[in-house]
């Protein structure tokens, strides 16, 4: 699979120029795309991935750019995954998580990249229970060992902090982490 690497930085470049932006590569938005293209093609790796860092830089369109990838591969090239990569916003797990039977359905995605983690609340009330979506559905993907990538702008101290250790802990055992670390892309940049 040499080609993956040439491939996921192409589907990255037309994912910056379809929300209306000019693609300046910087060495490290190079570098995360070689990251994540040694993940999805090294089978020792964990089957999940972790995209972690600051607003702005890139990582939910690494995340876009991993999806269409995956949509474009055959059944062969996907090494055995049938279904192509479905995606959900963190915050929008506390509206699924009041209906169970649509957020078990989510915990079975073959293939589920989270977007935003962090941004959704801590814990809901559910009949009157508390419950925390997020890390239900972590839980569920843990003991299943299913692909998921997350994109997330806490670092690991804040991700203990929202989440506890307990999850934490799972987290670093199940998640391979890329770090981005530019300076967001959406800002005018000065003279």
């Amino acid at each position: 699979m040499q080609e993956i690497p040439s491939l996921l930085y192409g589907i990255y470049k037309l994912e910056v120029e379809r929300r209306g932006f000019n693609f300046r590569p910087t060495e490290e938005t190079i570098n995360n795309i070689k990251l994540a293209s040694n993940w999805l093609t090294n089978r020792k790796s964990r089957s999940c991935l972790a995209l972690m860092g600051n607003v702005g830089n890139g990582k939910s369109t690494l995340m876009h750019a991993i999806k269409r990838l995956i949509w474009t591969l055959s059944q062969e090239e996907r090494e055995g995954y049938k279904h192509n990569l479905e995606e959900i916003r963190a915050d929008d797990l506390t509206e699924i998580a009041k209906n169970g039977l649509e957020f078990n359905k989510w915990k079975r995605v073959e293939l589920l990249a989270i977007d935003d983690a962090g941004l959704e609340p801590s814990v809901i009330k559910v009949w009157g229970n508390e419950k925390n979506p997020f890390v239900d559905l972590i839980y569920s993907r843990y003991d299943n060992q299913l692909f998921t990538i997350i994109t997330t702008n806490l670092n690991e101290s804040e991700f203990l902090d929202k989440y506890g250790i307990r999850i934490s802990d799972r987290f670093a055992e199940m998640f391979d982490q890329i770090a981005f670390n530019n300076k967001s892309f959406r800002q005018p940049k000065t003279k």
